[in-house]
């Protein structure tokens, strides 16, 4: 619902990442735009993965047609895991490890 209240055009890089931040928090998401392919990205994080949907009827309602717009989540990387130690994360499936907000670890 806060999603379609805020939507509003025209469209503008500035405005989208306010939107975005609203839905998922400021280190909630990560987006990549490659003007020269018209591409647009916007990965969002394990922590507001919840609204992974509403962020793709964002895009849809206030993205040009002309670009294309993909999401996906942005799983734990590597780095994420190094203050695990192997028993720790022996405790976790690998969709946990790859999918899940990871414990605090200590």
């Amino acid at each position: 619902v806060l999603a379609k209240i805020n939507a509003q055009l025209p469209f503008s890089i500035r405005r989208l990442r306010q939107q975005l931040s609203t839905l998922c928090g400021e280190d909630g998401y990560r987006m990549e735009i490659d003007g020269g392919r018209y591409m647009l990205t916007v990965k969002v994080a394990l922590t507001a993965k919840r609204n992974q949907q509403a962020v793709e009827e964002l895009l849809a309602d206030i993205v040009p047609a002309n670009m294309v717009c993909t999401t996906s989540l942005l799983y734990n990387q590597h780095a994420d895991l190094t203050r695990f130690t192997h028993a720790q994360l022996a405790l976790l499936t690998h969709f946990e490890i790859r999918e899940e907000v990871l414990p605090d670890g200590e």
